[in-house]
């Protein structure tokens, strides 16, 4: 199977070829757990945690609100901030240990 991407104002095209049939779930998640450690392709950061115990996670908005009702309202209102093209949001009230557990 081959999937074609067009992009009309760059007039650039991608094909892929891809048994998508065949590929496993097993392989989905690793490729998925590999962005989400390395931030790679990352539009939010969340500062998660109190003083002294913060840690600011790197992260897929579309991600999160595909997988979590709470998000796909949080991420869709007006009230988002962003800086520089990031999405920045604090979650203080959440430790930083039960969050990572969460986004996995």
């Amino acid at each position: 199977m081959y999937l074609y991407i067009y992009d009309p104002p760059s007039d650039f095209a991608l094909i892929f070829q891809a048994d998508f049939q065949n590929m496993s779930t097993e392989l989905l998640l690793k490729e998925y757990t590999k962005i989400l450690e390395s931030g790679e392709f990352s539009d939010m950061e969340i500062l998660v945690g109190e003083e002294p115990n913060t840690k600011t996670f790197r992260l897929h908005s579309l991600v999160l609100k595909v997988r979590c009702p709470y998000f796909r309202t949080a991420l869709s209102n007006d009230w988002i901030k962003r800086e520089n093209g990031v999405i920045k949001f604090e979650k203080p009230n959440i430790s930083v240990e039960i969050f990572d557990i969460l986004i996995k």
